[in-house]
């Protein structure tokens, strides 16, 4: 996994339901922004493609998007929850939020990239 215990880690799990906090100190806010940090949308969909595969327990890969919309700006201060719902032939629905506010919806296709390495 490229940013899990890095850029972010899972402060709880079950199933396809999981709380993370991402990690202030990490280089990507210092670039992304220095003065008001905020996660990139490419890391949050790292993020679901990294705890897909860590509930599954094999390497998943984002293949393709339907429908993908970045509702609110999600700073490094904020603990959040990624659900999946799983919509059968490996796509998803998932939710990044929070108690007060949903930063991330999409739908989307995962596929198993090499079921040898886990």
């Amino acid at each position: 996994m490229i940013l899990k215990d890095r850029f972010y880690s899972i402060l709880a799990g079950e199933g396809l339901h999981f709380t993370i906090k991402t990690n202030a100190d990490h280089a990507v806010y210092k670039g992304h922004f220095p003065e008001r940090p905020i996660t990139p949308g490419a890391c949050l969909l790292q993020i679901t493609q990294e705890l897909l595969s860590y509930a599954k327990g094999k390497p998943m890969q984002l293949q393709g998007v339907k429908n993908l919309k970045f509702v609110a700006i999600h700073t490094p201060d904020k603990v959040v929850n990624v659900d999946f719902k799983d919509l059968g032939n490996e796509k998803y629905q998932v939710t990044i939020y929070d108690p007060t506010t949903v930063y991330v919806k999409m739908s989307g296709q995962y596929m198993c990239v090499n079921p040898d390495l886990q």
